[in-house]
């Protein structure tokens, strides 16, 4: 409710209570007194609720600030996907790198553990040789 239409409803009461007031013989003066104390409580009331409530210039504050901040995260989140895209770009490239060294990698073991194997053949070959060999 506009503060123009607050005022003039707290006109019309205040009329509308000095009639019942001075309807119900109360004096003129007392009854001007009660509506006086009732109105200036009113308007106390009103400012109070004023502080709190938002005009049309409030509004579009609020309108122009959540328009910013669209427009900050439209930004932010264009940002985001080149970012993104990016990651995946490097990600793409390093994947095959990655699939070679470990190809390399398992290569190099295999032939490790022949080596190893081929050792340990020979040792115990070696060995059984060499205990036959005492045991005759």
């Amino acid at each position: 409710m506009p503060r123009d239409r607050l005022l003039l409803s707290g006109v019309i009461n205040s009329l509308k209570t000095f009639d019942a007031l001075t309807a119900a013989h109360l004096p003129e003066p007392q009854a001007r007194a009660i509506v006086q104390v009732i109105g200036s409580a009113l308007e106390t009331d009103n400012q109070q609720r004023a502080k709190y409530l938002a005009t049309k210039v409030d509004a579009d504050k609020f309108d122009l600030a959540m328009l910013k901040l669209e427009a900050k995260l439209e930004q932010m989140e264009a940002s985001l996907k080149a970012e993104m895209a990016g990651i995946r770009a490097d990600i793409a490239r390093l994947v095959p790198r990655t699939d070679s060294s470990i190809y390399n990698a398992k290569t190099e073991i295999l032939r490790w553990m022949f080596a190893f194997w081929a050792t340990q053949f020979a040792a115990t070959v070696a060995i059984i040789f060499s205990a036959t060999k005492q045991l005759k």
